[in-house]
């Protein structure tokens, strides 16, 4: 198995906005799908981080997986966290 994290914020009234224009949105904005226009705002976690590579973490075979969890949480809490912040901030969220 291999996973990354897509981070995205989005405005409720500015979607509730998006979405009389564009009805075909869905009622929530969907966590896998990233939107475009000026209702949302998306990031890759890697492109966060200080080389800006995108990141994949990896759980097969032998991996540890321990290692892996502690791996995703340090950078949650080290660049997605304040990027939910940022973003939430400018955007007017709650």
């Amino acid at each position: 198995m291999q996973f990354t994290a897509n981070l995205q914020v989005v405005n409720t009234s500015d979607w509730a906005e998006a979405r009389s224009a564009r009805p075909h949105l869905p009622e929530r904005p969907a966590p896998g799908l990233i939107y475009g226009g000026d209702f949302a705002v998306c990031a890759r976690i890697g492109k966060l981080t200080l080389d800006g590579s995108d990141k994949w973490w990896r759980v097969y075979g032998d991996v540890d997986v321990a290692a892996v969890v502690a791996d995703v949480l340090d950078d949650v809490r080290e660049y997605a966290t304040p990027w939910f912040a940022e973003q939430m901030r400018a955007r007017g969220c709650r």
